[in-house]
């Protein structure tokens, strides 16, 4: 999930994600 989440905001022009900054990854939009 991390990588594809990564690579989402590397298309939308984002910068990556810092895990430690995230209450849990199952609360993120990714599929």
């Amino acid at each position: 999930h991390f990588s594809k989440a990564n690579a989402y905001l590397k298309t939308a022009g984002l910068k990556e994600i810092n895990w430690a900054d995230l209450p849990s990854e199952d609360e993120m939009p990714f599929d």
